[in-house]
């Protein structure tokens, strides 16, 4: 999945899409998972009305302790 990520950001590196799917690919690796962070906010940069992406992005800023950021992007991420 992560070289298909990989390559899908090589043919469209301005796709929030394609970042987002890398970003959330390496949150859920258990040696990886803190390096997501960049790529999730590169994600939302790209394209922030993507609700997948901040649904994504605030759970994952829930297991990282930052709940009020992870809160907001929950809520984004429903409202879209």
């Amino acid at each position: 999945a992560n070289a298909a990520a990989l390559r899908a950001r090589e043919l469209a590196p301005t796709s929030g899409a394609a970042q987002a799917v890398q970003a959330y690919i390496v949150s859920l690796d258990l040696s990886q998972w803190r390096n997501a962070d960049p790529l999730f906010r590169r994600a939302v940069d790209l394209d922030p009305n993507q609700p997948r992406t901040r649904l994504w992005y605030g759970a994952y800023l829930t297991k990282l302790g930052r709940f009020p950021d992870a809160l907001a992007h929950l809520q984004a991420g429903l409202m879209l």
